[in-house]
């Protein structure tokens, strides 16, 4: 009132008059809009209006509210429960306490977190010393080659003596070989004598052992003599027996203070002690290999399986073809042609649509073909994305667009990988168990010639021996003191050469006597008697014998014949041998570590790791377990005081967080729903509000099958919605989610009622000077109420509709449309 009265009455005027024209003006723009020609339109008929808006396609799906997030709470340890904080339908928050366990198991837990530490700790270490090991285990390895081929050294220096004799062994040896060939020539001409001797020969014989009886006779007579000579052999005798004696004590006894002997025993435990760490190591070599053989052979099976099953995938999703990945040719062309599948021909171009067109159905199986007809027919008509049936592997298809050619060729040559994966892990594992048996043969190799090396240098000694060695060299002693007594009684000095003389010549008398015997013998016996035979026997031993002397006198010459070589060549190929294990131990230290060293310190240490973090949980979860998110409890299985169990169930939390629609959608419907598309829920228990949500799974098989056989099919259909923070809903309530397919905005759109003609040729009645005109149009997508028109009409044209069965002749009117679409 106080504008108006501050205008003056000249613009009053103006002002009434403006408002009368606009008011007139809006009159007869809605009449013209609504007004029609009685005499052209029929009671069902109405000029409608050709107007822009947004066409959206949507579908409903009605289900219920579910939390499908529910997590078992467990404490993941055995104990006692000391305390329960909640109670069934209680609602908690993220970090709430819900139990706990007594003190004695949290203790308990706490020691196995301290042990949990100290063996990463080691893992640690170890993998360090692996990587990079410290300077002194890289110096006592080099130690040990140098100690190694120290030995190798020693070992060949012996066996380089053994193979090099003296001057001294090869001229006694050629000395012992004459004697031997003197003794034969000797024993052949005396066999070859007694087998033609003469009369002059047998009577020569005869007088020589009558003179020689009689000679030994006449030196005989003096009692003297004989007693000096029996004393002189005695002593003789017992000097012989002395010397044997002493030099068999010295012998024992050097041999048991040898430093050499002492050292190389020594040496051959060390050797034997390596040995064994070595067959020790080589042994768990071998399990970690096999284990590790199988544990890959598992894993490259299960992944060939899993790339086989993806790849008969593929021929089900495209083809409708149903069979196990292996019993498919990785080769997808051969694969596709034991089909007699031709993806070009039946993917071509010209058999693509989009949809059904009126009264059309999809196609059934043929059961003459291998692939599924209604399969293919949903591809080539219901595609939401372009198809490509065969593209260049090394160039991407356009945004939005399938490479039917290139999904087999990759599903295949997946396959194709996992099966050559299992192959190569067979290989992989059988080669490390051969290269852990190879270090098992070489470290036995190495603990038997210890052992026997040993056992060659650890002769017991034995104090019996020692004590009757000492005892038989001072008994000989004794018996030469005594013998050489008696001599000097016999003898006196002023006689000395006398007596010595007549005993030179006894014993020269008794040796010519026996030889003149038994040359007589000879040759009084024919060459048939014994004596023809002992000569022959002798001839014979006298040939062995040469050809033995000859025998090792070429052994001598070339070091094998030795009684010591054996041993000594052994030493040398145990000293090699170590040596060998020794420089590539130092090797292992100085280059990078072996892959599967390192592959197995990784593992030992990722498994530390995961035990600390693991036994970690443990003692958090018994200190106080807690709700790991907002919800309700639902149910609670223990009681304070209650034995329990690492698995069992202490609550059941319901994660309030996730809430999701469970609904379903027909068949048909189901094809053009993709997850992630947005929906609109409203609830009846709150029909004022709406919530946003989206698709988050789509069955693949039908939950239900309505009307029996033919019936209608259902999928299975949810949709995650999220709550407002202060909204509780329960679960079980009725919801319905509106999901959208489809929008086109500013758009032009006519009644569906207004549309004539065929399905080829659609046409309208076009008011045109308040006459109705057929007029052909091109029509885009449609749903209930609303077509979108592409071609034929504009904005504000005048169309005739006619009237739903039911509804008066206002249906189209302004303010009329369906929810899911229209202005």
């Amino acid at each position: 009132m106080n504008l108006l009265s501050r205008l003056r009455r000249w613009q009053k005027v103006a002002l009434v008059i403006g408002l009368v024209v606009i008011v007139g003006i809006a009159l007869l723009v809605i009449r013209n809009a609504t007004s029609s020609d009685s005499t052209d339109l029929e009671e069902d008929q109405q000029v409608v209006a050709v107007r822009r808006g947004d066409l959206v396609n949507e579908i409903s799906v009605s289900g219920s509210v579910s939390f499908p997030e529910r997590e078992n709470l467990t404490f993941g340890s055995q104990g006692v429960v000391s305390e329960v904080l909640v109670k069934e339908g209680e609602r908690v928050s993220a970090g709430d306490v819900v139990a706990r366990l007594d003190a004695e198991t949290i203790a308990r837990l706490e020691r196995e977190v301290t042990e949990a530490n100290a063996a990463l700790r080691d893992a640690q270490e170890e993998m360090n010393d692996l990587i990079t090991p410290p300077d002194l285990t890289v110096a006592e390895a080099r130690q040990s080659v140098a100690l190694a081929q120290d030995a190798l050294d020693d070992a060949n220096e012996t066996l380089s003596e053994i193979l090099a004799p003296t001057d001294v062994q090869i001229t006694d040896m050629a000395g012992s070989v004459a004697v031997a060939a003197k003794a034969l020539e000797d024993a052949e001409d005396a066999l070859g004598d007694l087998v033609t001797p003469s009369d002059l020969d047998v009577a020569s014989a005869a007088r020589s052992v009558v003179e020689a009886e009689i000679a030994l006779a006449d030196l005989e007579d003096s009692p003297t003599a004989l007693e000096i000579a029996h004393a002189t052999d005695r002593v003789a005798r017992a000097e012989v027996i002395l010397q044997d004696a002493v030099e068999a004590l010295e012998r024992y006894e050097a041999g048991i203070n040898d430093e050499d002997v002492s050292r190389d025993l020594d040496n051959a435990r060390q050797d034997l002690e390596a040995g064994r760490t070595n067959f020790a190591n080589a042994m768990t070599d071998y399990e970690v290999a096999q284990r590790d053989g199988e544990v890959n052979a598992d894993n490259a099976q299960t992944a060939r399986d899993e790339a086989g099953q993806a790849y008969a995938d593929t021929f089900t999703k495209w083809l409708g073809i149903v069979m196990l990945g292996e019993s498919l040719d990785p080769d997808y062309e051969m694969a596709l042609e034991g089909f007699g599948v031709d993806l070009a021909s039946l993917f071509a171009t010209s058999n693509r649509g989009t949809g059904l067109a009126f009264g059309e159905s999809i196609p059934a199986d043929d059961p003459d073909t291998m692939w599924n007809e209604s399969q293919v027919h949903i591809w080539l008509h219901f595609s939401r994305q372009d198809l490509e049936t065969t593209c260049d592997r090394n160039d991407l298809p356009p945004r939005g667009t399938i490479c039917i050619e290139e999904e087999f060729r990759s599903a295949g040559d997946a396959y194709q990988e996992a099966i050559d994966s299992r192959a190569r892990a067979d290989a992989d594992a059988l080669n490390a168990l051969a290269a852990a048996q190879a270090r098992i043969d070489s470290s036995q190799l190495a603990i038997e010639a210890a052992e026997d090396r040993i056992e060659d240098l650890t002769e017991p000694v034995d104090p019996v021996v020692l004590a009757q060695l000492q005892s038989a060299a001072k008994v000989a002693e004794e018996d030469l003191n005594d013998a050489r007594k008696s001599l000097a009684d016999l003898t006196d000095p002023s006689d000395r050469l006398e007596i010595t003389a007549d005993l030179r010549d006894i014993e020269v008398a008794r040796a010519t006597l026996a030889d003149a015997r038994d040359r007589y013998a000879e040759l009084t016996e024919s060459s048939g008697t014994a004596a023809a035979a002992d000569l022959t026997a002798k001839v014979e031993a006298a040939r062995a014998n040469l050809d033995d002397l000859k025998d090792q006198q070429a052994e001598l010459l070339s070091g094998q014949g030795r009684d010591d070589y054996p041993a000594a060549s052994h030493a040398v190929e145990v000293a090699r041998l170590t040596l060998d294990q020794r420089q590539e131990d130092l090797d292992e230290l100085l280059n990078d570590p072996d892959p599967v060293d390192l592959d197995l310190m990784t593992a030992k240490l990722e498994a530390a790791q995961t035990l600390l973090e693991e036994s970690q949980e443990r003692l958090t979860d018994a200190s106080g377990l807690r709700a790991p998110s907002d919800g309700f409890i639902s149910r609670v299985n223990a009681e304070e005081g209650e034995d329990i169990e690492a698995n069992d169930v202490v609550a059941v939390l319901v994660d309030t967080g996730l809430v999701e629609v469970d609904g379903s959608v027909d068949e048909i419907d189901v094809l053009l729903i993709e997850l992630g598309v947005e929906a609109e829920v409203k609830m009846d228990a709150l029909p004022d509000q709406s919530l946003v949500g989206v698709v988050s799974f789509v069955g693949a098989e039908p939950v239900e099958q309505q009307g029996g056989q033919g019936g209608v099919v259902s999928y299975p259909v949810r949709v995650e919605i999220e709550l407002p923070a202060d909204m509780k809903a329960p679960e079980g309530l009725s919801a319905v989610a509106s999901i959208v397919l489809s929008k086109e905005t500013n758009v032009l759109l006519i009644p569906v009622n207004a549309i004539r003609g065929s399905f080829d040729d659609p046409i309208v009645h076009l008011m045109v000077n308040e006459e109705s005109v057929e007029t052909p149009v091109t029509l885009g997508n449609s749903d209930d109420f609303w077509t979108v028109v592409t071609e034929g009409l504009n904005e504000g044209d005048m169309v005739v509709a006619v009237a739903p069965e039911g509804q008066d002749v206002q249906f189209f009117s302004e303010d009329n449309g369906d929810d899911n679409g229209g202005p």
